[in-house]
């Protein structure tokens, strides 16, 4: 969510942005990252209880998605 990364090191820009709310799950950190850049990774896992995880729902064109998931490391 941070535009210095997501902007600034990623090179994506989103064409909108809106806080969104996903219900039912929590945010979990349980992976560990690359310090310095990123000390953790997280994750949402389900939740059986009244947990949410707030964040940003961004649209973006197909090239910056193709950006971000080279830059998650998906295949």
């Amino acid at each position: 969510m941070a535009t210095s990364v997501f902007q600034g090191r990623r090179g994506v820009r989103p064409i909108k942005a809106a806080p969104a709310v996903c219900y039912g799950y929590r945010l979990a950190f349980t992976a560990i990252g690359l310090p310095p850049l990123e000390p953790s990774f997280a994750s949402l896992e389900p939740s059986f209880s009244s947990d949410s995880c707030h964040g940003v729902l961004y649209t973006v064109t197909w090239l910056d998605w193709l950006r971000i998931c080279a830059s998650e490391g998906v295949p």
